[in-house]
């Protein structure tokens, strides 16, 4: 997206009183620039306001430009700035641009988030020996690295510098599919309850696979959002291989990923071998 030649016109005629822009001093000016997109315009430029920000207008990349349209703009109606009579159709103009390049970010992430479905798996740390083993076979079927968010696993973790729980807040959408790792241990996590709770507001699709020795009478359990009628893997079931068919078929179709039986077989007997064994060592350390 760009502003029209007429759009550019009409903005800069507005912000531009005689070299001018509002209330601003040089200083001032240069402060506020600086703070909206990173750049002391009038410095910059070496010229005056308001010619700074027309070459700004004509030079810099279009969400730029409109950042700073939108900062100037609530800066006038804060401080009761009022333009001429003139421009009174160049401020509308101004908002259409806005709401245009608003909707046009929307578009493109709804159509993003509709191309690259995300797993996220929530569990508690203390049951990260199963998360390893369900995201072993999820990476073995061919899901990507950026695909998974799996926080015990330093290649689907959050990012260096992301608080966590603004980051599950952005990647907690319509099309991520929830794997609850189900323990007793899960219930008693306020980060795993608020990632559950997250989930139900957006109305994620999900799967519960509850761990071995798991009490379903948990009232924690008993009282949380997940749908008690809605099958789930239970993990010490002798049968949960068959579950565990139904859910590679449901990522696999998912993510479009080929089919490859001989891979997928050997991937799922070594998942249940890996689960036996952990519940093996589990028993011996009690």
């Amino acid at each position: 997206m760009k502003l029209s030649p007429a759009e550019k016109i009409a903005i800069k005629e507005m912000f531009n009183n005689n070299g001018s822009v509002l209330d601003f001093s040089d200083v001032k000016f240069d402060n506020f620039t600086s703070e909206c997109v990173g750049v002391r315009l009038k410095e910059y430029y070496n010229c005056s306001k308001g010619k700074a920000l027309e070459k700004y207008i004509d030079e810099a990349e279009f969400s730029k430009v409109i950042i700073l349209i939108e900062e100037l703009l609530k800066y006038a109606n804060a401080h009761n700035y009022f333009f001429e009579i003139e421009h009174s159709n160049s401020v509308k103009l101004c908002n259409q641009v806005i709401k245009r390049y608003k909707a046009s970010l929307e578009h493109h992430s709804d159509s993003q988030l509709k191309k690259e479905p995300l797993i996220f798996i929530s569990h508690s740390s203390k049951d990260k020996k199963y998360g390893n083993v369900l995201r072993n076979l999820l990476t073995g079927l061919g899901v990507k690295n950026n695909q998974l968010i799996y926080t015990s696993h330093p290649l689907h973790g959050i990012p260096t510098g992301e608080n966590i729980f603004e980051y599950l807040r952005k990647n907690i959408h319509s099309n991520v599919f929830m794997i609850f790792l189900l323990s007793d241990e899960y219930f008693e996590s306020v980060a795993c309850l608020n990632e559950m709770g997250a989930a139900w507001v957006s109305k994620s699709d999900y799967l519960s696979v509850f761990v071995p020795k798991f009490h379903f009478k948990n009232p924690k359990f008993i009282d949380c959002v997940i749908d008690k009628q809605k099958m789930g893997i239970d993990l010490s079931d002798l049968q949960c291989k068959t579950r565990m068919l139904d859910f590679k078929n449901q990522i696999k179709s998912l993510f479009n990923l080929s089919d490859n039986e001989a891979n997928e077989n050997f991937l799922l007997d070594k998942f249940m071998e890996e689960v036996a064994f952990i519940e093996k060592m589990v028993k011996s350390m009690e």
